[in-house]
């Protein structure tokens, strides 16, 4: 399958490269603050647009609720959530369905790192 079919196909891969070499580099063991900070760092040398834990409104119907707080928005479009474990959980996926959900127009994923 060819990377055109995919969301976001050439800004993916950008994050989803910038994810390894910051796992590479950093290796295991660390905090997910330590990788969320430096996936900051490496993401905008690549000149990529990052908002870092950025406040989400959830809204039913009109009315606004509540807020989440997503680790990484980049470039407007692409919400990253990072985690420190070895297996992603049903909670975990919970989590950033439920951020796909309050931004449909966007691609949402988690990281893992351990």
């Amino acid at each position: 399958m060819t990377a055109d079919k995919y969301l976001y196909a050439e800004l993916t891969e950008k994050i989803i490269g910038a994810a390894f070499t910051v796992h590479n580099s950093l290796g295991k063991g660390l905090g997910e603050k330590t990788y969320e900070n430096a996936l900051v760092v490496k993401l905008q040398q690549l000149g990529l647009g990052v908002e870092q834990q950025k406040t989400l409104p959830v809204y039913f119907g009109n009315q606004k609720v509540g807020e989440q707080i997503v680790d990484l928005v980049i470039e407007q479009r692409v919400l990253i959530e990072i985690k420190t474990v070895s297996h992603l959980l049903k909670q975990h996926e919970t989590q950033i369905l439920g951020y796909s959900r309050t931004r449909p127009s966007r691609l949402a994923c988690s990281l893992t790192s351990a």
